[in-house]
């Protein structure tokens, strides 16, 4: 049987996301982060005395429309790093600073800019930096968000669970190719509100018997028994337990919203 992880584009699974306060080595005053949308924001934080080094961070935070929440400066922090995400229509506040993050549990993620983010929910993200002020405060606005190019949904058409695998470029973090899998699907449902910044996405699933439901041309390196994350798939070395190249069909996605059925 397959190991199986969900990811937070799910919008049934943002309410997971904790409280969190950020590990310092000491108190030295308040960064105020407030939402003036309409919609939950979730945060995640980074903080460093050297720009582009020495990366603590963390996350989530959720803030609800027209409040802020305040996040523990660290001790001799000169450099703050956000990435932030709209819990409906996925729009984002992002930046250069690529840091590994987790999609599904909260996190606390030391020399974050170095760390290997190939593995179960762990998932690079794009981080706005930016040097830290006295009396820092944040505003999140709707039009300073940027849309995702497309929301997709995969849906379940058939009467048994599914399995899926999905790849797609990840323009943020230098046109990487990543695959991530294997979610599950429940019979007559869908798996909503995916943001892929691409017009392509690779798609792969399987029945409940590891029965190809769907499959292509693209060989991309997968782990067959376990949820995983890779970044550059497709070059990587597909070597070790439980990993191998398997075929994934291409879709080709509009502007705005897809549905991709597995029939």
């Amino acid at each position: 049987m397959k190991r199986v992880f969900r990811i937070m584009g799910n919008v049934s699974l943002i309410s997971i996301m904790a409280t969190l306060s950020v590990i310092s080595l000491g108190k030295t005053s308040e960064l105020k982060f407030c939402n003036d949308t309409t919609e939950d924001v979730f945060l995640s934080v980074g903080q460093s005395s050297e720009e582009a080094k020495n990366i603590t961070v963390a996350g989530w935070w959720k803030i609800v429309p027209s409040s802020c929440r305040e996040v523990t400066q660290q001790e001799n922090a000169k450099f703050i790093y956000t990435y932030a995400f709209m819990s409906k229509s996925m729009k984002k506040w992002s930046g250069t600073q690529v840091l590994c993050t987790n999609d599904y549990d909260a996190y606390d993620h030391q020399q974050a800019e170095k760390k290997d983010c190939n593995g179960t929910n762990l998932v690079p993200e794009a981080f706005a930096v930016q040097s830290l002020t006295q009396n820092f405060e944040m505003h999140f606005k709707d039009n300073d968000a940027d849309a995702p190019r497309s929301l997709v949904d995969i849906c379940n058409d058939r009467d048994e669970e599914v399995f899926v695998l999905l790849a797609y470029q990840r323009p943020d973090i230098g046109g990487h190719l990543m695959s991530r899998g294997w979610w599950s699907i429940e019979p007559k449902k869908c798996m909503t509100a995916m943001p892929v910044d691409s017009d392509i996405a690779y798609i792969l699933a399987e029945g409940s018997n590891e029965e190809l439901l769907v499959t292509g041309d693209k060989k991309l390196c997968v782990n067959k028994k376990k949820a995983f994350t890779h970044i550059d798939s497709e070059s990587m070395q597909c070597e070790g337990e439980n990993l191998g190249l398997m075929g994934f069909k291409s879709e080709p996605l509009q502007e705005g919203s897809n549905r991709i059925a597995i029939k």
